[in-house]
């Protein structure tokens, strides 16, 4: 992965991306090592993170999750969250992917 600044670059396994969070001009990305998870930070946009990482599925406008680590999706239709196995923390779907992530899930699931 490839940040706006020179000197950001950090080369992962894209099995062991986790997730990535947005805020502002900043991504932070979550991925897995063998000391458990890490995190950087990128001067970055996710629709860029995206296009290097195939595996990264937008849940909300300030999230990419890769499905491998979806532990379950909970909640209901105003508030819906993803669970991850390597992470207490809850992702928030917004509505309008959540329908393109349970259409995915359906299919996965074939």
């Amino acid at each position: 992965m490839v940040g706006n600044n020179k000197s950001e670059t950090l080369t992962i396994c894209e099995a062991d991306f986790i997730y990535a969070k947005a805020q502002q001009n900043y991504v932070d990305v979550f991925y897995k090592t063998d000391n458990g998870m890490q995190q950087e930070t990128f001067r970055n946009t996710l629709s860029n993170i995206m296009k290097q990482l195939p595996k990264a599925w937008q849940v909300h406008r300030s999230y990419l999750v890769n499905l491998d680590y979806l532990e379950s999706v909970e909640g209901n239709a105003r508030k819906r969250y993803i669970r991850i196995s390597t992470t207490e923390e809850t992702i928030p779907i917004s509505q309008i992917y959540y329908k393109a992530l349970s259409k995915r899930l359906s299919n996965s699931s074939k």
